[in-house]
């Protein structure tokens, strides 16, 4: 929820829209769908499941679990001494 003046809500929703713009010309990008196309697609909310984010272009594909390289916090954490 945005609140106070009403130049500030200006400036914070053209700031959003900068934002956006941004996002769907990166998206674009990444997928190969035009801009306009991005836009209508995720003019609203748009959830994609991971199989449907491969597929749009947002992914390039689903782990069925993390990879070996990739270490839990903790064990990569420094030991603490007191």
């Amino acid at each position: 929820m945005l609140q106070g003046p009403a130049t500030d809500l200006g400036i914070e929703a053209a700031h959003m829209l900068r934002m956006r713009d941004r996002m769907y010309r990166l998206m674009s990008e990444w997928t190969g769908k035009t801009p306009e196309q991005i836009h209508r697609d995720f003019d609203r909310n748009k959830w994609l499941f991971a199989e449907e984010a491969v597929e749009y272009g947002c992914a390039d594909r689903v782990l069925d679990r993390a990879p070996d390289t990739i270490r839990r916090v903790e064990d990569s954490a420094p030991d603490e001494k007191e």
